[in-house]
């Protein structure tokens, strides 16, 4: 299959083989950790891609040894709140939710090639795919209890919604890695194959969606979403009001203190638990 060459932003790259386009994440050195700006370049790129009706499906990739390790939080251009900590509910709100949006409402289906860990972010990034292709050596992790912050970027709905309570309660409160076999188990992804054939196998499902009606394809993409996925918007607004609630509490600054003098936290009491003399 003819493929056109490619067009680079700052940390994404995206080019055109047929009528599938395909987005990669080239930050490899940062594991594609996504900063704000370059969350705001995917919302552009996947914006002119849903607008061009020659593109009819899409494959999201990963550059180097990682799907995507989650937000980067230290990638500058984030406003801190009065406290002195990142405005992570501000970068929810600017970049990284109008990214799920994205590959939830362009008309277009989305298969990601799941080329190494997609934790935090990465995670719910994938999961906000239509359908996910694995790599054997990939794994998915939401770590984020342990730094004390609650599930984001639809993961709170994108993991139930795929796998179940069950395993959203157990991915989200152990905070435990998952491998690509086992999330093929638990419904998480769709298929797991060998790395060097991860690529090759979501571009033979992307053609096969390209070859398909655009028109249907769009109408039972925006169905499902209608009845597995109502209100999602909403639902990503409740996350990043809960996390800017979390990023401001004394467990957050716990985790952070521990990571750095590189010791386990210390909780204190959980909601109404006093102790008694």
């Amino acid at each position: 299959m003819a493929s056109s060459p490619q067009s680079h932003l700052d940390a994404v790259a995206v080019r055109r083989q047929d009528a599938v386009a395909i987005v990669e994440l080239v930050r490899p050195d940062a594991l594609n950790a996504i900063s704000v700006a370059m969350g705001r370049e995917l919302v552009v790129a996947l914006g002119e891609i849903a607008r061009d009706p020659g593109i009819r499906a899409v494959v999201l990739t990963g550059s180097g040894r990682a799907f995507c390790s989650g937000a980067d939080l230290k990638g500058g251009g984030m406003p801190l709140r009065d406290s002195g900590r990142p405005d992570l509910g501000w970068a929810l709100r600017e970049a990284f939710n109008p990214l799920v949006l994205g590959l939830r409402e362009m008309p277009q289906p989305v298969v990601a090639a799941v080329n190494g860990v997609a934790a935090g972010l990465g995670c719910s990034i994938a999961l906000a795919c239509d359908h996910v292709v694995a790599a054997r050596s990939a794994s998915f992790l939401l770590a984020f209890v342990n730094v004390a912050l609650v599930p984001d970027g639809g993961a709170s709905v994108l993991v139930p919604a795929r796998a179940g309570l069950t395993r959203a309660l157990e991915l989200a409160l152990l905070g435990d890695q998952v491998s690509a076999e086992r999330a093929l188990e638990w419904g998480l992804v769709n298929s797991v194959e060998d790395d060097d054939r991860t690529l090759t196998v979501a571009l033979e499902v992307a053609g096969r969606l390209a070859s398909g009606p655009p028109e249907a394809l769009a109408a039972i993409k925006g169905l499902l979403n209608g009845q597995v996925l109502p209100d999602l918007a909403a639902r990503l607004e409740r996350e990043a009001e809960a996390q800017a609630g979390r990023s401001e509490s004394e467990e957050v600054l716990e985790a952070i203190t521990a990571f750095l003098e590189k010791r386990r936290p210390e909780w204190g009491d959980p909601p109404g638990v006093h102790q008694h003399p």
